[in-house]
């Protein structure tokens, strides 16, 4: 039998998904962010096996900022994703398509800089 997917194969079916809902077309941002993160979040624990079931979605993904666990570029993908959702959240700034395909593709990044590779920093 097949092994079970991987958290990589399951944040690109799900982001794969995402990019088919009419959010971004319709400007609905919150829906948007709210499964964003919640993607974001499923991947780091499934990638990184941390797991904080009493933290906040948003609390978790600031706690994965700062994790040993993560290379600094994966931090950095992290944070990226979090000043997106910020924006969003708490400017009650009214993202543009451009800065919502920005936070798809912002966490899409970190999925892929994550990927399956060893966490490892690479030896400079």
């Amino acid at each position: 039998s097949r092994p079970p997917p991987s958290a990589y194969e399951i944040a690109k079916l799900a982001l794969a998904a995402l990019r088919n809902k009419p959010w971004i077309e319709e400007g609905n941002a919150e829906a948007l962010y709210v499964e964003l993160s919640a993607i974001v979040r499923h991947f780091i624990e499934g990638r990184f096996g941390i797991h904080a079931p009493e933290l906040t979605t948003e609390e978790f993904i600031r706690e994965a900022a700062g994790s040993r666990l993560l290379s600094s570029t994966q931090k950095l993908r992290v944070q990226e994703f979090l000043e997106q959702s910020d924006l969003v959240k708490f400017a009650r700034f009214q993202p543009s398509k451009d800065d919502m395909l920005l936070a798809l593709g912002s966490a899409d990044n970190l999925v892929e800089e994550a990927g399956e590779k060893p966490t490892e920093e690479p030896a400079s």
